[in-house]
């Protein structure tokens, strides 16, 4: 069974880990944590396909694995992003931490 283009199994891998960030996270309002798990879900749908290509996996193989990966790393990698401005862009750019 497909959904989009992505086995089942897929999918069920990214909620999982997704519930599974949420659930061992800090206590989040019901908001919190139904946004957190579509941005987590998210993530692992929009990433997990150009990450295999840009490493070089086989999808068969690292499909589901990665697609949990990215559930559980890409709402950080979202906050991240969304809280930095053009300053701190820049001192990155350049190498500076601080």
């Amino acid at each position: 069974m497909e959904f989009d283009g992505h086995d089942i199994r897929f999918w069920i891998a990214a909620f999982l880990a997704a519930a599974a960030k949420v659930a061992l996270s800090r206590t989040q309002s019901l908001i919190g944590a139904s946004v957190s798990v579509a941005v987590a879900v998210f993530c692992a749908w929009v990433f997990t396909e150009p990450s295999l290509i840009w490493v070089g996996l086989k999808p068969e193989f690292f499909e589901i694995p990665v697609a949990a990966l990215w559930a559980l790393l890409g709402e950080g990698v979202v906050r991240w992003l969304i809280g930095i401005n053009p300053e701190r862009l820049i001192r990155i750019w350049r190498g500076q931490s601080k």
